[in-house]
């Protein structure tokens, strides 16, 4: 039977079709609004804490005991040994303020000595490509942007620990069938290994700037760091090439922490080095004046 419109008379074709047109619209967007903040590639809001996640959904438990710990071969503890062996490199340079720090990749040998930002801070463009390559796991291309504050706060961890080195374990992987939605695949987390510095201590050092995912891995020896909206620590006891079995701790200090958080503690010109710049410059003029 032919439908009949509003007025009795026949409905048009155009119209049917704009009335199914609505009715997927609005089913595709209930269907957005349902996904996970992961599902849909974003960070999380603070409001839902209790959900993020380490590198792996399938991975978590509630219980320590429910992992068992994982091992690595010979082979891999001394190539770990290696990367945890500070390189004999030459002496690391101040640059207005700002100190010149190495970033290496394992996987591809990639390394740069790099001075990060211009005189007001920012990153420049020239450095934040050459890290980006340096941070790229893939022999060929630069694999996606990667995130400015993820640099800084890799910058910051090198001043602090006074290292002239960041060990890359594994950046940005276009090779592991991750989806969208994974922070490595977005360009905002690193596995890093800090030359003379235990992880634990990287660990403990990099939760302090909040809103940020912070993994150690005890047997792989590194330590995940990530940007996201809302804080997330973890433990992670799997071996090399093992599957994941992690679990959350100091679920309290990443509320602190998160609370606390504060922009100015991401600008690297809040560090002594650029102050102590700032007031040999000042004293220099004064003394031409």
């Amino acid at each position: 039977m032919t439908s009949l419109g509003p007025a009795g008379g026949r409905a048009s074709s155009s119209g049917r079709w704009r009335h199914a047109a609505l009715l997927f619209v609005g089913a595709l967007a209930a269907g957005l609004i349902a996904l996970s903040p992961a599902a849909r590639g974003e960070e999380g809001e603070s409001g839902a804490r209790d959900r993020q996640e380490g590198e792996s959904r399938t991975g978590r438990v509630d219980d320590p005991d429910e992992c068992t710990q994982g091992t690595a071969d010979e082979s891999y503890k001394e190539r770990l040994r290696g990367w945890r062996t500070p390189r004999d490199l030459r002496s690391h340079r101040w640059v207005h303020g700002f100190r010149e720090v190495t970033f290496r990749n394992i996987h591809t040998n990639r390394s740069a000595k790099l001075r990060l930002f211009d005189d007001d801070g920012e990153l420049t463009s020239e450095a934040k490509a050459e890290v980006r390559r340096i941070w790229n796991d893939s022999v060929g291309g630069d694999g996606r942007e990667i995130k400015d504050r993820l640099v800084k706060i890799l910058y910051f961890t090198a001043i602090k620990f006074n290292v002239e080195e960041i060990v890359i374990i594994s950046g940005h992987r276009d090779d592991r069938g991750e989806s969208s939605s994974h922070p490595h695949w977005q360009g905002r987390a690193a596995d890093i290994i800090v030359p003379g510095i235990s992880s634990r201590r990287v660990w403990e050092y990099v939760q302090t700037y909040g809103k940020v995912g912070v993994g150690r891995y005890p047997v792989s020896g590194f330590v995940h760091l990530d940007v996201r909206n809302a804080a997330f620590f973890w433990e992670d006891v799997s071996g090399p090439g093992q599957p994941s079995c992690y679990y959350q701790v100091d679920r309290d200090l990443s509320r602190q922490y998160d609370e606390e958080y504060d922009e100015h503690h991401d600008d690297p010109r809040r560090l002594r080095g650029y102050h102590d710049w700032k007031d040999q410059q000042a004293r220099r003029r004064r003394a031409d004046d």
